[in-house]
């Protein structure tokens, strides 16, 4: 399965978002529908390898596998960065906003569904080229100044899980 994590709302003055790939996670097992009872890290630097117990002799890598309390299914999950970026600066890349959406990051898992994203690290960019990093989101509204009188902002955000596979 492939869950595309998107940022929605409405922007202002925004012209591109980029999410550090490491964030919280929470998920259910695709065997049984079981939410899993913890909130899961997971970043894009962390592998770990893992035999796939009905397939002898392969071996696949993951960023995070889970098992299952329920029913003992092992679910990998994959971060991936979208592949719609485009470059900003020198090793700096932006997601697009396209009608009021930005996809930020995309988890794949055979196994596991993801129903909730959480602990971003956001970095916008304005239209006119100023970096706001960090950015805080409270109350469903990210708005942030460049102390020269020109403001970014996103109204009625939410991080939005789109299962697209």
């Amino acid at each position: 399965m492939r869950f595309n994590i998107n940022i929605t709302g409405e922007f202002d003055n925004i012209k591109g978002l980029r999410v550090a790939q490491r964030y919280y996670i929470d998920i259910r097992c695709g065997a049984c529908n079981t939410l899993h009872p913890k909130t899961i890290f997971i970043a894009e630097e962390n592998w770990r390898t893992m035999k796939i117990r009905e397939l002898a002799r392969r071996e696949e890598t993951f960023n995070v596998v889970v098992q299952c309390r329920n029913c003992d299914n092992m679910m990998g999950i994959v971060i991936l960065e979208p592949e719609n970026q485009f470059e900003f600066e020198e090793d700096f890349y932006l997601s697009p906003v396209i009608n009021d959406k930005c996809h930020v990051s995309t988890i794949l898992s055979d196994r596991a569904v993801v129903t909730n994203v959480d602990g971003l690290i956001l970095d916008a960019v304005s239209k006119q080229e100023e970096i706001f990093r960090n950015c805080s989101f409270d109350k469903r509204t990210l708005a942030e100044d460049d102390n020269k009188g020109r403001t970014i902002d996103i109204l009625k955000f939410d991080i939005e899980v789109e299962q697209v596979q």
